[in-house]
C-alpha cells in the first residue's frame, strides 16, 4: 500500500491518496485509488472559479499515480486520454456532464447540503483499469476560497480507510 501526495491538484482539495495496487488482471484491473476530497456547500461555490475549474476532482491524475508506484514496462501512460465511466453517482451532488477524454470532472453538492458524498469512478487508461474511489467532505466553509489549505484539516492522513486489492 502506497501514500503520496497528489502532485498538479487544485490546492484545495486533495491531502493524499492511498492506493491499493494489484497485478493486472484478466479483467484489466490494475488497482484502486482512494481519494479525499473537500468541497464547500453549494452556495459557496464561485461562479468563476467554477469555469476555471478550481472544483475539479482530478480524476484522470488520481488513476495515472498509481502507475508511479507500479510503472508500466512501455513507459508513461497517457491519462489526460484516458475513458471514465461512472460506477456510481453521488447521493447528494452531482457531476459535470462531460466525461469525454481531456475535460476535468467537477462535483457540485446539492443545494443546503453539509455531510460527507460517495462516487466512483472507473479510468481506463491504454487498456488497465483503475477504479477511483472518492470520499467528498461537504463543509460550510466560509474561508474555503480564501484559504487553499482548509482541506487538510478534514482529509488528515490518519482518517484513510484501507481499501482492499481486487482479485481475479
Amino acid at each position: 500500500m502506497a501514500v503520496m501526495i497528489a502532485a498538479n491538484t487544485p490546492p484545495q482539495q486533495v491531502v493524499a491518496i492511498v492506493s491499493a495496487q494489484v497485478t493486472h488482471s484478466s479483467n484489466g484491473l490494475y488497482g484502486v485509488v482512494g481519494v479525499c476530497s473537500v468541497s464547500p456547500k453549494a452556495e459557496q461555490m464561485e461562479p468563476e472559479k467554477i469555469a476555471e475549474g478550481y472544483y475539479s476532482l482530478s480524476v484522470r491524475a488520481y488513476a495515472e499515480n498509481i502507475f508511479s508506484t507500479r510503472p508500466l514496462d512501455t513507459g508513461p501512460v497517457d491519462y489526460e486520454n484516458a475513458r471514465v465511466d461512472v460506477l456510481q453517482r453521488p447521493r447528494h451532488g452531482r457531476l459535470s456532464g462531460d466525461l469525454s477524454p481531456g475535460k476535468d470532472i467537477s462535483y457540485f453538492p446539492d443545494s443546503g447540503y453539509v455531510g460527507d458524498d460517495k462516487t466512483t469512478f472507473m479510468v481506463n487508461i491504454e487498456g488497465y483499469k483503475v477504479q477511483v474511489v472518492y470520499t467528498i467532505k461537504v463543509r460550510d466553509l466560509k474561508d474555503f476560497n480564501t484559504h487553499p489549505g482548509v482541506g487538510s484539516s478534514y482529509c488528515p492522513r490518519p482518517n484513510w480507510s484501507t481499501i482492499s486489492p481486487k482479485s481475479e
